[in-house]
């Protein structure tokens, strides 16, 4: 059971009732007491304990060493943020070189430390390094694709089938367009969560991996036939239950970008 307290330090300034997006914290006044309600709805976002400047809110789900000062000298300005964003693509060319395993565990850092719907943090991850089971994950991946094309071609549908059928004239070529080479895998899963969950935890590892220079690509692919995968052979390969809503190959580039190109004109509707 949540326990929720107001220590008698408060200074009333009303911060953590302001930030409470459950409305669990009131306050009737300006500089009155602040009470609590509805503990039960309470989604353990930490909000409450991060915003008071007395540390007067004593949440039984955040004790003291899981409460941190941020490191505002180590934070990036805006036009850092806005240069890295532009640098930032999907390099699909490796470099024969192993991913180190630190630099994987950063990206995953950064990838749990997105939002999430209600704060539920239901995502799971599974990171793939061992070669065989890549090659394994990119014939199942092939697999699933001929079968695709197999059941489209038999209703009549020959829409985009020659997109797909390229990815398995390329494989049986010996050329993988699944995972190009990729040294890791990490596929972004979850039971019961919120697919938009899954692509926020990307992006977070994306820019995480582009701050890193570890080249990267979403994997689509595998994201789109897992979903076809009746029989779910590629999770029972990876030992994933649930759904796999989002993933990344990654690699140590074979080459770096120096230059970055416009992207087309935003179309934005601004009512102000």
């Amino acid at each position: 059971m949540i326990e929720l307290s107001i220590e008698k330090n408060c200074i009333r300034c009303g911060r953590c009732v302001s930030v409470c997006p459950a409305h669990i914290l009131i306050q009737e006044a300006h500089k009155s007491e602040i009470k609590t309600q509805s503990l039960q709805s309470c989604i353990e976002c930490g909000q409450c304990v991060a915003i008071c400047p007395t540390e007067s809110v004593i949440h039984s789900s955040f004790s003291a060493e899981t409460v941190h000062p941020i490191q505002s000298d180590l934070l990036p300005s805006p036009e850092s943020v806005m240069e890295l964003l532009r640098k930032r693509r999907s390099n699909r060319s490796f470099s024969s070189k192993e991913v180190p395993m630190p630099l994987l565990d950063k990206i995953l850092e950064a990838a749990s430390l997105a939002p999430s719907a209600g704060n539920r943090q239901k995502l799971q991850y599974t990171l793939v390094t061992d070669s065989s089971t890549l090659k394994e994950v990119t014939a199942q991946t092939i697999r699933l694709v001929d079968n695709f094309v197999k059941v489209q071609r038999s209703t009549g549908n020959e829409e985009s089938l020659n997109h797909f059928s390229i990815l398995s004239t390329a494989y049986n070529n010996g050329i993988d367009l699944i995972l190009r080479g990729a040294k890791a895998l990490i596929l972004i899963h979850t039971v019961d969560g919120w697919p938009a969950d899954a692509n926020l935890a990307y992006q977070n590892a994306s820019i995480m991996a582009e701050s890193l220079n570890v080249g990267h690509f979403y994997t689509g692919y595998i994201c789109k036939f897992s979903e076809l995968d009746k029989e779910g052979l590629l999770k029972k390969t990876l030992g994933i239950e649930g759904n796999i809503y989002a993933g990344m190959a990654l690699g140590m580039p074979k080459y770096k970008f120096k230059k970055y190109v416009d992207r087309k004109p935003m179309v934005i509707n601004k009512i102000i």
